[in-house]
C-alpha cells in the first residue's frame, strides 16, 4: 500500500506540474500550432495550384 501511495502522490505532483506548464505555455503552443497548420495549408494550396497549372 505504501508503494501505491507513493506512486499516486508522485503522479499527482507530475499532473500539477503539467497543469502549471500548460497554463504558461498553452498560448505559446496554440500560436505555434496555428503557424504550423497555416504553413501546411499554404504549402498544400500552393501544390494544388501548381498541379492544376502544370
Amino acid at each position: 500500500m505504501k508503494q501505491n501511495d507513493r506512486i499516486i502522490t508522485s503522479l499527482d505532483r507530475i499532473a500539477d506540474r503539467l497543469a502549471r506548464l500548460e497554463k504558461t505555455a498553452g498560448t505559446v503552443w496554440d500560436i505555434r500550432l496555428a503557424m504550423v497548420l497555416s504553413n501546411i495549408g499554404l504549402t498544400a494550396l500552393a501544390a494544388l495550384i501548381l498541379w492544376a497549372v502544370l
